[in-house]
Protein backbone atom coordinates (compact mmCIF):
# COMPACT_ATOMS: atom_id res chain seq x y z
CA UNK A 1 0.00 0.00 0.00
CA UNK A 2 1.46 3.61 -1.27
CA UNK A 3 0.63 5.17 2.07
CA UNK A 4 1.89 2.32 4.75
CA UNK A 5 5.66 2.77 2.24
CA UNK A 6 5.58 6.58 2.73
CA UNK A 7 4.68 6.30 6.54
CA UNK A 8 7.58 3.87 6.74
CA UNK A 9 10.08 6.12 4.85
CA UNK A 10 8.80 9.14 7.46
CA UNK A 11 8.80 6.66 10.39
CA UNK A 12 12.63 5.91 9.40
CA UNK A 13 13.62 9.64 8.56
CA UNK A 14 11.69 10.49 12.14
CA UNK A 15 9.76 13.37 10.33
CA UNK A 16 7.43 14.38 12.82
CA UNK A 17 6.41 17.34 10.44
CA UNK A 18 4.49 14.45 7.89
CA UNK A 19 4.36 11.71 9.79
CA UNK A 20 0.97 12.61 11.53
CA UNK A 21 0.12 13.80 7.83
CA UNK A 22 0.47 10.12 7.05
CA UNK A 23 -1.01 8.44 10.06
CA UNK A 24 -4.57 10.49 9.87
CA UNK A 25 -4.74 9.74 6.29
CA UNK A 26 -3.76 6.06 6.63
CA UNK A 27 -6.33 6.09 9.83
CA UNK A 28 -8.90 7.31 7.25
CA UNK A 29 -8.52 4.64 4.61
CA UNK A 30 -8.55 2.15 7.54
CA UNK A 31 -11.91 3.10 9.16
CA UNK A 32 -13.78 3.31 5.82
CA UNK A 33 -12.14 -0.38 4.98
CA UNK A 34 -13.78 -1.29 8.45
CA UNK A 35 -11.08 -1.97 10.30
CA UNK A 36 -11.44 0.76 13.31
CA UNK A 37 -9.60 -1.44 15.26
CA UNK A 38 -6.46 -1.09 13.31
CA UNK A 39 -7.23 2.43 13.03
CA UNK A 40 -7.04 3.23 16.66
CA UNK A 41 -3.52 1.96 17.27
CA UNK A 42 -2.97 5.21 15.19
CA UNK A 43 -5.03 7.75 16.10
CA UNK A 44 -3.54 6.59 19.89
CA UNK A 45 0.16 7.21 18.25
CA UNK A 46 -1.24 10.97 17.09
CA UNK A 47 -3.23 11.58 20.55
CA UNK A 48 0.35 10.79 22.28
CA UNK A 49 2.07 13.49 19.66
CA UNK A 50 -0.99 16.08 21.01
CA UNK A 51 0.03 15.10 24.53
CA UNK A 52 3.61 15.80 23.72
CA UNK A 53 2.33 19.53 22.79
CA UNK A 54 3.99 18.62 19.08
CA UNK A 55 2.34 21.49 16.75
CA UNK A 56 2.27 19.46 14.04
CA UNK A 57 0.19 16.61 16.02
CA UNK A 58 -1.93 19.27 17.97
CA UNK A 59 -3.21 20.86 14.34
CA UNK A 60 -4.95 17.54 13.53
CA UNK A 61 -6.75 17.42 16.67
CA UNK A 62 -10.09 17.99 15.03
CA UNK A 63 -9.25 15.46 12.60
CA UNK A 64 -9.15 12.95 14.91
CA UNK A 65 -12.03 13.39 16.61
CA UNK A 66 -13.62 13.55 13.16
CA UNK A 67 -12.32 9.75 12.52
CA UNK A 68 -13.66 8.44 15.42
CA UNK A 69 -17.21 9.98 14.77
CA UNK A 70 -16.72 7.86 11.47
CA UNK A 71 -15.89 5.13 13.12
CA UNK A 72 -18.44 4.87 15.54
CA UNK A 73 -20.94 5.78 12.54
CA UNK A 74 -19.76 2.78 10.53
CA UNK A 75 -19.83 0.67 13.51
CA UNK A 76 -23.71 1.15 14.73
CA UNK A 77 -22.08 2.90 17.66
CA UNK A 78 -24.21 5.73 17.58
CA UNK A 79 -24.44 7.14 20.88
CA UNK A 80 -20.73 7.93 20.48
CA UNK A 81 -21.17 9.54 17.03
CA UNK A 82 -22.32 12.86 18.80
CA UNK A 83 -19.63 13.66 21.52
CA UNK A 84 -16.78 13.30 18.85
CA UNK A 85 -18.73 14.74 16.09
CA UNK A 86 -19.09 17.61 18.20
CA UNK A 87 -15.39 17.96 18.98
CA UNK A 88 -14.69 17.93 15.23
CA UNK A 89 -16.48 21.22 14.34
CA UNK A 90 -15.71 24.81 14.04
CA UNK A 91 -18.35 27.41 14.01
CA UNK A 92 -16.24 29.71 12.81
CA UNK A 93 -15.02 27.89 9.50
CA UNK A 94 -18.70 25.89 9.04
CA UNK A 95 -18.77 27.24 5.32
CA UNK A 96 -15.88 25.93 3.78
CA UNK A 97 -14.10 23.34 6.22
CA UNK A 98 -14.66 20.17 5.09
CA UNK A 99 -13.41 18.80 8.63
CA UNK A 100 -16.64 20.59 10.00
CA UNK A 101 -18.87 19.51 7.62
CA UNK A 102 -18.68 16.05 7.82
CA UNK A 103 -18.75 16.45 11.55
CA UNK A 104 -22.25 18.33 11.12
CA UNK A 105 -23.11 15.85 9.24
CA UNK A 106 -22.25 12.67 11.18
CA UNK A 107 -23.96 14.64 13.95
CA UNK A 108 -26.97 15.07 12.54
CA UNK A 109 -26.73 11.32 11.28
CA UNK A 110 -26.69 10.32 14.62
CA UNK A 111 -29.72 12.25 16.13
CA UNK A 112 -31.87 11.36 13.16
CA UNK A 113 -30.99 7.13 14.29
CA UNK A 114 -31.87 8.21 18.01
CA UNK A 115 -35.49 9.69 16.91
CA UNK A 116 -33.76 13.53 17.03
CA UNK A 117 -32.89 16.44 15.29
CA UNK A 118 -31.56 20.16 15.21
CA UNK A 119 -32.17 21.19 11.33
CA UNK A 120 -34.86 20.48 9.43
CA UNK A 121 -35.10 18.42 6.71
CA UNK A 122 -34.86 20.95 4.08
CA UNK A 123 -32.06 22.55 5.19
CA UNK A 124 -30.59 18.96 5.78
CA UNK A 125 -31.42 18.75 1.77
CA UNK A 126 -29.43 21.98 0.92
CA UNK A 127 -26.52 20.70 2.69
CA UNK A 128 -26.17 17.47 0.53
CA UNK A 129 -27.59 19.14 -2.64
CA UNK A 130 -24.21 22.07 -2.12
CA UNK A 131 -21.62 19.83 -1.63
CA UNK A 132 -19.75 19.73 -4.61
CA UNK A 133 -15.92 19.57 -3.65
CA UNK A 134 -14.52 16.08 -3.81
CA UNK A 135 -13.48 15.98 -0.09
CA UNK A 136 -17.19 16.81 0.72
CA UNK A 137 -18.62 13.50 -1.02
CA UNK A 138 -19.04 11.43 2.15
CA UNK A 139 -20.78 14.47 3.75
CA UNK A 140 -23.34 13.70 1.03
CA UNK A 141 -23.66 10.31 1.82
CA UNK A 142 -24.33 10.31 5.22
CA UNK A 143 -26.62 13.49 4.65
CA UNK A 144 -28.62 11.36 2.49
CA UNK A 145 -28.64 8.44 4.90
CA UNK A 146 -29.97 11.15 7.51
CA UNK A 147 -32.67 12.02 5.17
CA UNK A 148 -33.42 8.35 4.64
CA UNK A 149 -33.81 7.89 8.74
CA UNK A 150 -36.21 10.93 8.72
CA UNK A 151 -38.36 8.95 6.33
CA UNK A 152 -37.94 12.03 3.78
CA UNK A 153 -37.13 9.65 0.86
CA UNK A 154 -37.94 12.03 -1.91
CA UNK A 155 -35.44 14.69 -0.27
CA UNK A 156 -32.74 11.60 -0.04
CA UNK A 157 -33.33 10.56 -3.53
CA UNK A 158 -32.46 14.57 -4.73
CA UNK A 159 -29.40 14.32 -2.61
CA UNK A 160 -28.11 11.06 -4.12
CA UNK A 161 -29.09 12.29 -7.69
CA UNK A 162 -26.63 14.65 -7.17
CA UNK A 163 -23.87 13.01 -6.14
CA UNK A 164 -24.48 10.54 -9.00
CA UNK A 165 -24.62 13.22 -11.59
CA UNK A 166 -20.96 14.11 -10.17
CA UNK A 167 -18.02 12.42 -11.80
CA UNK A 168 -15.67 11.76 -8.63
CA UNK A 169 -18.79 10.09 -7.87
CA UNK A 170 -19.58 8.31 -11.49
CA UNK A 171 -16.26 7.40 -11.55
CA UNK A 172 -15.48 5.53 -7.97
CA UNK A 173 -17.01 2.18 -7.47
CA UNK A 174 -16.84 2.12 -4.09
CA UNK A 175 -19.48 5.51 -3.78
CA UNK A 176 -20.92 4.60 -6.98
CA UNK A 177 -22.68 1.55 -5.16
CA UNK A 178 -23.16 3.42 -1.82
CA UNK A 179 -25.17 6.06 -3.23
CA UNK A 180 -26.98 3.96 -5.47
CA UNK A 181 -28.00 1.44 -2.47
CA UNK A 182 -28.93 4.14 -0.71
CA UNK A 183 -31.58 5.36 -3.51
CA UNK A 184 -33.20 1.97 -3.47
CA UNK A 185 -33.05 1.68 0.27
CA UNK A 186 -35.03 5.38 0.18
CA UNK A 187 -37.10 3.20 -2.39
CA UNK A 188 -38.66 1.65 0.55
CA UNK A 189 -39.75 -1.34 -0.90
CA UNK A 190 -41.99 -2.79 -3.13
CA UNK A 191 -42.54 -2.52 -6.66
CA UNK A 192 -39.19 -1.57 -8.61
CA UNK A 193 -39.90 1.16 -11.24
CA UNK A 194 -37.68 0.23 -14.56
CA UNK A 195 -35.45 3.21 -12.94
CA UNK A 196 -34.65 1.79 -9.66
CA UNK A 197 -34.05 -1.89 -11.77
CA UNK A 198 -31.14 -0.28 -13.63
CA UNK A 199 -29.63 1.22 -10.67
CA UNK A 200 -29.75 -2.13 -8.48
CA UNK A 201 -27.96 -3.74 -11.79
CA UNK A 202 -24.91 -1.68 -11.72
CA UNK A 203 -24.79 -1.67 -7.89
CA UNK A 204 -24.61 -5.53 -8.24
CA UNK A 205 -22.25 -4.74 -10.96
CA UNK A 206 -20.06 -2.38 -8.69
CA UNK A 207 -19.99 -4.97 -5.73
CA UNK A 208 -18.68 -7.85 -7.50
CA UNK A 209 -16.55 -5.07 -9.15
CA UNK A 210 -14.90 -4.28 -5.50
CA UNK A 211 -14.64 -7.67 -4.43
CA UNK A 212 -12.90 -8.79 -7.05
CA UNK A 213 -10.44 -5.75 -7.16
CA UNK A 214 -10.29 -5.82 -3.51
CA UNK A 215 -9.97 -9.41 -2.74
CA UNK A 216 -9.71 -10.02 0.82
CA UNK A 217 -10.60 -6.56 2.16
CA UNK A 218 -14.35 -6.99 1.43
CA UNK A 219 -14.99 -8.97 4.53
CA UNK A 220 -14.64 -6.04 7.21
CA UNK A 221 -15.64 -3.60 4.31
CA UNK A 222 -19.29 -4.74 4.37
CA UNK A 223 -19.52 -5.88 8.06
CA UNK A 224 -19.53 -2.13 8.57
CA UNK A 225 -23.16 -1.45 10.16
CA UNK A 226 -24.20 1.55 8.15
CA UNK A 227 -23.76 -0.60 5.06
CA UNK A 228 -26.05 -3.37 6.40
CA UNK A 229 -29.19 -2.43 5.02
CA UNK A 230 -27.55 -1.25 1.69
CA UNK A 231 -25.35 -4.76 1.10
CA UNK A 232 -28.99 -6.32 1.85
CA UNK A 233 -30.49 -4.95 -1.57
CA UNK A 234 -27.69 -5.55 -3.34
CA UNK A 235 -26.13 -9.14 -3.74
CA UNK A 236 -23.77 -10.72 -6.21
CA UNK A 237 -24.82 -14.14 -7.13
Amino acid sequence: MHRERVERIHRKQDDQFSLPFDLVNHADLLVRLGRGAEAETLLGEIDAGIAAGHESYVSRRRRVALLRALRAATEGRIADVGPYATAAQDSSTRSSDNTTLLGTALAEYARAMQGRRLTESTEVQRWGEALASPAQREARYWVARTLVARGERTMACNVVDAALGTARVRDNAELRWRFAATRLLAGGGGAMPPADASVLAGAVRDVAALVTAWRGATAAYFARADLAPLHALVKVK
